[in-house]
């Protein structure tokens, strides 16, 4: 049902209560996260997630989609905390306006139709803990500038069609705990920078275009919990004490890529490891990784590598307890 402008515009005046907003699949059903946006009780909290919005004569496509937003902004007195437009159907580019709210903590705009690139100017929002503009239409490459968020804690970027090397700037972030930057065409090496962020518990970068080999000091953020990297271009061996490095490590998957060598005795050592994915690739050599000492493993592939060695105890791994 078509929502008019008039109370579109009133919305930033509702206070909000605490509550969970879960993020319902909208474009995709394979997405393989969930995501949560918890509102807090700000004041200014807008959110126009109710329900898919058409607002009045939407037909007329991005110009009127652009005045809306705009208008929406024009008659908020004072910069919103939060700002929730998911799961919608706005089209056109993100205006510019945005990287003028500089009280803002939590943007996000996933799951709708925007396209064009993303401002250079949100740089400016420097309050931004929460920044979720995945599941779009989005272009171009992530401006350098957005390397200055020293608060930013979540970056959701997937399922666009960004493009372009990770600038160095990322490695700037030092509060980010979630990096979702999966299903793009990001090319170039993986940056030796994002070794710096020692609060990462998340790092999503799979179905693009990266080579190379992945940063050792990646390696070596002992807070990551999810290391994700499939259908890429990356090479190389796992380290040798790659479980003892991440130890809080819940899921890996690095399938589909070029590594080669043998799989980690190590990970015997990730006791909380939940799914291990190497399908794919080239790895070699017999199976060594005790998965008697890994009791929450669920999901287990290593299909389509060159493991085993020939002999008749290659499948001894079975027998762990």
């Amino acid at each position: 049902m078509p929502i008019s402008l008039e109370i579109l515009t009133s919305l930033y005046q509702l206070s909000s209560k605490p509550a969970m907003l879960p993020s319902l699949p909208h474009k995709s059903s394979t997405l393989h996260c969930s995501f949560m946006f918890y509102s807090v009780l700000l004041p200014c909290f807008i959110t126009l997630l109710l329900s898919p919005v058409s607002f009045t004569h939407a037909a007329n496509g991005n110009e009127t989609d652009r005045l809306a937003l705009l208008a929406i902004r024009a008659g908020i007195t004072t910069d919103p905390l939060g700002l929730n437009l998911e799961l919608n159907y706005f089209h056109g580019h993100l205006p510019q306006e945005l990287g003028r709210l500089f009280r803002l903590k939590y943007l996000n705009i996933s799951n709708s139709s925007f396209s064009g690139e993303i401002p250079a100017n949100l740089s400016g929002c420097s309050n931004l803990i929460w920044l979720r503009l995945g599941v779009n239409n989005l272009i171009g490459r992530i401006p350098f500038q957005l390397g200055s968020l020293q608060k930013l804690e979540r970056v959701q970027l997937h399922y666009n069609n960004l493009s372009g090397p990770l600038p160095d700037s990322l490695g700037n972030l030092s509060s980010v705990r979630s990096f979702s930057l999966a299903v793009n065409s990001f090319w170039g090496s993986i940056p030796d920078s994002l070794g710096r962020l020692k609060n990462l518990n998340f790092l999503g970068l799979g179905l693009n275009q990266l080579s190379g080999t992945v940063p050792l000091s990646i390696y070596n953020i002992s807070s990551i919990e999810g290391l994700s990297l499939p259908y890429n271009q990356l090479h190389g061996n796992l380290p040798s004490d790659l479980g003892f490095t991440l130890p809080n490590l819940l899921v890996l998957n690095v399938g589909h890529n070029q590594f080669t060598g043998p799989l980690p005795l190590s990970l015997s050592n990730a006791s909380n490891l939940v799914e291990l994915d190497t399908s794919g690739s080239n790895f070699t050599g017999k199976i060594t990784i005790d998965f008697g000492g890994l009791p929450s493993l669920w999901w287990l592939v290593l299909a389509s590598n060159s493991l085993g060695i020939g002999e008749a105890d290659d499948l001894s791994f079975f027998n762990s307890e």
